[in-house]
């Protein structure tokens, strides 16, 4: 009898706590296509459209999670690595342009380094949610990483973002 209640006490046990685990589980996305992963679960994966073909070197890949809407793109070959800074600081110049943006409010815009390349991020405050742009320079392939959200302080958001990373997965292979 005490055999039994201990083990019903280790399988209730167990469960409270995989349970509790369950919820802060992040799940990591790899995209070899893409070249990158980011904390992002396959429930919310809204798919990847290509830019051209499959092989052009272009893509966007979108999630819509509890956190907000995020979305992932690439282009292969944008600019040269030599006038990186300056061609994303153009572009986000576009960006905030953009008829998206007309009643938006700029937050914050930074330029910054990370892991090597360089990155200019815009935290934009729009009639309908807030956002966060990450532009980021890797050899010659431009990454656009997104975030949207509604409501809240963006956290978890700024967090998804954060996950983000660039995988080399030709110097892997070679």
């Amino acid at each position: 009898m005490r055999v039994k209640i201990c083990l019903l006490l280790a399988v209730a046990l167990t469960a409270v706590v995989s349970f509790s685990s369950f919820g802060q589980t992040k799940a990591k996305f790899i995209s070899q296509d893409g070249g990158f992963t980011i904390d992002l679960p396959r429930e919310g994966f809204q798919g990847v459209e290509p830019v051209g073909d499959l092989n052009s070197g272009a893509g966007t890949y979108a999630w819509v999670t509890d956190d907000g809407q995020f979305s992932v793109s690439y282009l292969e070959g944008a600019f040269p690595i030599q006038t990186a800074t300056d061609s994303l600081n153009t572009l986000a110049d576009i960006i905030l342009k953009s008829p998206v943006n007309r009643q938006a409010q700029l937050l914050s815009r930074r330029q910054f380094v990370a892991n090597g390349d360089p990155v200019v991020e815009l935290r934009i405050k729009r009639p309908q949610g807030t956002a966060i742009n990450r532009l980021v320079m890797f050899k010659r392939r431009l990454f656009v990483i997104t975030a949207d959200w509604i409501k809240g302080d963006g956290k978890n958001a700024a967090a998804i973002l954060d996950s983000f990373e660039i995988m080399d997965f030709r110097s892997m292979i070679a």
